[in-house]
């Protein structure tokens, strides 16, 4: 693009972005600065994606340009924001905008990329690379869902705040998704539609403390087969559908009862720590696994409970792991594990065989010292 093309307000953009400078359109009016009220912005604040472009892979005159950063606040962005396969010259970050078509950065490379508080029809930006962070927080807003499949983040991926929708399929698809440092979908957070992280890689914390996540009827947060190398949270979250935890790996888990939905997927889900809950409560959680009696998920939690000392607690859970296993089973199954429940807790607790010894034998001196 020529650089005798440009509007006013794009002049001001390229020439900022050889020192890194923001541009910043807004008027100073929090309300008319919304994304949504761009149809009452001025001329003046409308920025063509194609001079974006050309800054950030040094297309046509800006080949000659040295970039230090692409910082934008407050445009209306119009035309398709493409940078499908290219290598981004600097970071990009783009405030509180308006996007007339959505973005694409699905295998692209990049220093950093943030789009805090901007509104975007779609994000497409699998197999995305980044060394630093990618930022969608702070009021982002996608309506057609963001695609984050396969891509590689090198710092923080950072959605708090962020508003994620679609009524076609996934609010937020990451299958695959490798974050380096931590990933945030914490307070503010709020998608409409299917959170995916299958088969993720999270370096460090998962933190989805106070999100909202709605999927009636199908995964809320699915974490299949994830991996979370810290803490993964879930307190005072709200997930309308199912939580997704099957073959999931993290090394502390701290969740409440507040954040339970009514089904979860528990089979195969390994943690060293889990915290939030009393054994009771935790119990109760277990019940709520959606294909019911599995053996691995009592299993699992008693050995936590063990190698945190607590064997009490270990043989609380291991015998409704046995009282679980007779109710689903026949008829025969449900007698003999009432038996054994009444005089040796399976096995956990024999000392009741020698109070059932104790009892039989005061019994038996009371009615046969009488005949004697």
């Amino acid at each position: 693009m020529k650089v005798s093309d440009l509007t006013e307000s794009e002049r001001k953009v390229w020439q900022s972005a050889t020192t890194g400078a923001l541009v910043d359109l807004r008027v100073g009016n929090p309300e008319l600065d919304s994304p949504e009220k761009w149809t009452e912005w001025e001329s003046g604040r409308t920025i063509q994606a194609e001079v974006i472009v050309d800054l950030l892979i040094g297309d046509d005159e800006a080949a000659s340009t040295a970039v230090r950063g692409v910082r934008l606040q407050g445009a209306r962005i119009t035309g398709e924001l493409n940078l499908e396969a290219t290598t981004l010259r600097c970071p990009l970050a783009l405030l509180d905008c308006s996007f007339a078509s959505g973005i694409n950065l699905s295998e692209a490379t990049a220093v950093s990329v943030r789009l805090s508080g901007s509104h975007v029809p779609t994000l497409d930006a699998r197999q995305l690379r980044t060394h630093g962070d990618l930022r969608l927080d702070e009021g982002f807003s996608v309506s057609g869902g963001a695609e984050l499949a396969g891509a590689h983040i090198g710092g923080q991926l950072n959605c708090t705040g962020g508003q994620f929708s679609n009524a076609d399929g996934p609010a937020l698809n990451a299958d695959g998704l490798t974050v380096d440092s931590s990933m945030f979908c914490n307070e503010g957070f709020s998608a409409s539609g299917e959170v995916r992280l299958a088969a993720a890689q999270i370096g460090d914390v998962l933190d989805c403390m106070g999100g909202h996540f709605f999927n009636a009827g199908g995964s809320a947060l699915n974490l299949w087969r994830a991996t979370v190398s810290g803490l993964l949270r879930t307190e005072s979250a709200v997930l309308e559908g199912i939580l997704d935890l099957t073959a999931a790996k993290t090394s502390s888990y701290h969740d409440d009862t507040t954040s339970w939905p009514e089904y979860l997927r528990l089979d195969g889900f390994v943690y060293d720590t889990i915290e939030g809950a009393s054994v009771k409560e935790r119990l109760e959680w277990l019940l709520r696994n959606e294909s019911g009696y599995l053996p691995q998920i009592y299993e699992q939690l008693a050995a936590f409970y063990r190698r945190s000392g607590h064997d009490e607690n270990a043989r609380r859970v291991l015998i409704a792991k046995q009282r679980q296993r007779s109710a689903e089973g026949t008829l025969a199954d449900k007698i003999w594990g009432s038996l054994l429940d009444w005089t040796v807790g399976f096995g956990y607790r024999t000392w009741l065989a020698l109070v059932w010894l104790a009892g039989l034998l005061v019994l038996g001196t009371i009615l046969f010292g009488g005949i004697w």
